[in-house]
């Protein structure tokens, strides 16, 4: 337990951002008054915080470019990602509905099954596991456009 020196609540180590420099090794702020505050300095430094930004990608654009070449962000690697997240998924014993396609993510159903919907779709509608609602709507129109590719299309599916 660590008491906040922002807002002066007494809150569990993990409501605090590790930083090596303080004894107990977290940060003397909690990470709500810390997200607070540093939204507030974006708000009032908005345009510098741009301008610095701008200029670092135009001063190192060569740096940039060849960093995402290296890491290669192409529609191949993503391919070459997604087999490597299937095996990590089966591994740990999530159930895939489908499979994976190019511009899809895995769209957890619930904490065991996953089902691939297009990117667009699965960025569509903000969600989290632990509030039912969101995950109702959401698992609403996923399958909806499941039924729908699984009828009208010939893709093969798990």
């Amino acid at each position: 337990m660590k008491i906040c020196k922002v807002c002066g609540v007494e809150k569990s180590l993990n409501f605090f951002h590790k930083n090596k420099t303080y004894k107990d090794g977290h940060d003397g702020r909690c990470k709500e008054c810390s997200s607070k505050i540093k939204k507030e300095y974006y708000i009032n430094n908005k345009e510098y915080i741009n301008a610095r930004n701008r200029n670092n990608y135009l001063k190192n654009r060569d740096k940039i470019l060849r960093w995402h070449q290296i890491n290669n962000k192409t529609i191949h690697r993503k391919e070459q990602l997604s087999k490597y997240h299937n095996k990590i998924k089966r591994r740990y014993g999530f159930n895939l509905i489908n499979r994976w396609f190019s511009n899809s993510e895995g769209h957890h159903i619930n904490e065991n099954d996953v089902l691939y919907i297009p990117t667009e779709l699965h960025r569509s509608m903000w969600h989290r596991q632990d509030d039912s609602i969101l995950m109702y709507k959401i698992n609403k129109i996923s399958f909806e456009w499941y039924w729908k590719e699984l009828i009208m299309s010939d893709t093969q599916w798990l």
